[in-house]
């Protein structure tokens, strides 16, 4: 029943022109004495060293060894029957530093011969596993993966703050001295040759691991009203949105999701993990905010530039007083600029033209302006070439 639901779900989503990407679990397993080609084949399907210890490099237990022959025909298979039986559009990887890059090279060329826009993506992080360093698929060997992509860490530790200790701020939260971090990650840390493409990175601020944005902020930004972390949410979720690279949004991010101070709560209960609907209306500004970001970016090529070379040639940064950044792109007659300002200071900032103001969350300037005001905490886009 539960895979007939699958199926349907899928088919619904794709009527409603919703994409869907399947979160795949490949690189270990809870029990190993209760996987099932475990007992079909003692020891094969996992990773150990020679002197027979299993490899750990999930902290986790029991990584799974892909490099045996049948081992990464079976992975294979299983990914292109997936797609046959469900039709899904894209596959997440867990912990993807544990596998090797030839597999993820492999797997991604089988999906894209069933469809050619078939997205692969993973966590790039550089596990301790027993596969040697050079032949993982981390982000530190990106560049033997043309076609798959990475979370950006970086990005999140520069716009949200350190992951690990909650009182870290980044940029959003306050953190203005990150200037130069955070003018890398809004060009998908292309210009200083980090990623060799942005269609490679994923930027992120909160997924389903770790503290949500709400609750991080909730502790780095101690003693802040809440009107304050509204603000302070619209404008990481507006550098998602804005920036280079693939934007990743987590289901309630834009309602200020909690799971009540909590990290990691894959083995607590709905209470913790459910996605609670009525914050939508006690966050209405952060939803309607969002949805007006997204929709900047659809309608603005700039933001969605393809290469390296367009991202060097279309992207500049400018700042006032290393305080709030000033992030222009263009694709040919799109050019728009976006100001963040993360302080309680607000800041005036002359365009050399006349400019249409797209997005203004502190409401602060008129409709076409060439004296842009950046309120405290706000975020404005305006493009040229469009006033009357």
């Amino acid at each position: 029943l539960r895979i007939e639901e699958f199926a349907n779900l899928v088919h619904d989503c794709h009527k409603a022109g919703i994409r869907v990407n399947l979160d795949l679990v490949f690189n270990h397993v809870y029990v190993k004495e209760n996987f099932a080609l475990e007992n079909m084949v003692p020891d094969y399907y996992f990773l150990m060293n020679r002197e027979g210890e299993f490899s750990n490099g999930s902290f986790c237990g029991n990584d799974i060894d892909t490099q045996p022959y049948m081992a990464r025909k079976y992975f294979l298979e299983t990914c292109k029957k997936i797609i046959e039986l469900f039709d899904v559009d894209g596959f997440r990887f867990d912990l993807m530093g544990i596998l090797d890059y030839n597999l993820m090279n492999e797997i991604s060329e089988e999906c894209k011969k069933l469809k050619p826009d078939f997205m692969i993506y993973g966590e790039g992080w550089n596990m301790p596993s027993f596969v040697a360093e050079e032949i993982r698929a981390s982000q530190l060997n990106q560049a033997k993966m043309p076609h798959v992509g990475h979370f950006s860490d970086r990005f999140r530790e520069v716009v949200r703050g350190s992951n690990d200790e909650l009182s870290r701020k980044g940029f959003a939260s306050g953190q203005a001295d990150l200037f130069y971090q955070v003018k890398c990650v809004m060009a998908a840390s292309c210009m200083d040759h980090v990623f060799d493409s942005p269609a490679k990175v994923i930027n992120y601020v909160e997924c389903h691991d770790n503290h949500t944005l709400w609750d991080k902020n909730r502790v780095c930004c101690h003693g802040e009203s809440r009107d304050l972390r509204e603000k302070r949410q619209i404008m990481a979720n507006a550098m998602v949105l804005l920036a280079q690279g693939v934007p990743f949004i987590h289901c309630g991010q834009e309602f200020g999701r909690t799971k009540q101070g909590l990290g990691n709560t894959y083995n607590r209960s709905d209470n913790y993990n459910r996605v609670d609907y009525q914050r939508r209306d006690h966050h209405i500004e952060i939803v309607e905010r969002t949805k007006e970001l997204i929709q900047l970016r659809k309608e603005h090529s700039c933001f969605r530039l393809s290469t390296v070379e367009d991202i060097e040639k279309g992207v500049q940064f400018d700042s006032l007083y290393d305080q709030v950044l000033v992030y222009s792109c263009q694709k040919g007659d799109d050019h728009c600029v976006a100001f963040f300002n993360p302080t309680n200071i607000p800041y005036d900032y002359h365009l050399d033209q006349e400019a249409r103001v797209l997005f203004d969350d502190g409401n602060s300037n008129a409709l076409e302006t060439q004296d842009i005001h950046i309120a405290p905490f706000s975020v404005v886009v305006c493009q040229f070439g469009l006033t009357a």
